[in-house]
């Protein structure tokens, strides 16, 4: 039931605006908008639901993630991520990885179909990849407000700890005394990270926008390019603003979408 429920509504917002900013989305500049979170699991199922429905197996087939790419961690054990990560409801919030440059460019075209489909008048949407370019001033409008005293790990490392740090009103208690939490979650020495967190984790910038840095990479418009580093990645390759190269789907590696407001001609 909540796998239908979360499907459901993932289509259904599609379409619904606040004044002129598409659901779950934060403007970046006048009709520049982009997803506060990366594309999640539940997401990307929906859409293979309908891919399914209007285009047959075949194109359902071809656009699944290749689960297979967690096999691409070294030293670990990863089969239960390899059967469990894209369908079991414990990540359905996570961010869908072992996704192509051309899925993920057919996801774009995808939303585009469904919002275009309801929405009247002179004004449409266009879903696609940032570009390096577009994702680079994103980033930077992004983090204006992180401190640097947030870089600093955990004075605890305990797994207990790790998991506390997660509830919002321990994180605030944390936060004012001298344990720091950390801001992204990206490879760190003391406290290494094993996989993706949700989408929705961790500490928004100041446009509201989640795991821009850390988490998994996200692929952008200039094929062969991802942006913003993950859970393998340090803190300099993440903020490295020529990105980290790809060449197959990977464990680390995810996407949001961009969307420009356009008037018809």
């Amino acid at each position: 039931m909540k796998n239908i429920i979360l499907a459901f509504s993932f289509i259904l917002t599609l379409t619904i605006c606040s004044g002129q900013i598409p659901y779950n989305m934060a403007e970046v500049v006048d009709n520049l908008f982009i997803d506060k979170t990366e594309v999640s699991n539940y997401q990307y199922r929906d859409y293979l639901n309908e891919l399914l429905k209007i285009k047959g197996s075949k194109a359902y087939q071809k656009a699944l993630p290749d689960t297979g790419a967690w096999r691409n961690i070294e030293n670990s054990y990863v089969e239960p991520l390899v059967e469990n990560y894209f369908r079991h409801p414990a990540f359905d919030t996570h961010p869908v990885v072992g996704i192509s440059y051309q899925q993920a460019q057919n996801f774009c075209i995808w939303r585009n179909k469904v919002v275009q489909t309801k929405k009247n008048g002179q004004a449409y949407w266009v879903f696609r990849l940032p570009t390096q370019l577009e994702w680079n001033l994103v980033a930077r409008l992004n983090r204006s407000r992180l401190k640097k005293e947030e870089w600093v790990e955990l004075a605890d490392t305990s797994p207990k700890l790790k998991r506390l740090s997660k509830n919002s009103e321990i994180k605030s208690a944390l936060q004012a005394s001298d344990i720091k939490i950390p801001a992204f979650n990206l490879k760190r020495k003391k406290m290494p990270n094993f996989f993706t967190a949700p989408a929705k984790s961790y500490q928004a910038g100041e446009l509201g926008i989640y795991n821009l840095y850390g988490n998994v990479a996200e692929i952008v418009y200039d094929e062969g390019v991802s942006m913003g580093g993950s859970y393998i990645h340090t803190k300099t390759e993440a903020f490295f603003e020529k990105g980290i190269a790809y060449e197959s789907p990977q464990s680390w590696l995810g996407f949001r979408c961009i969307c420009e407001l356009k008037e018809r001609e």
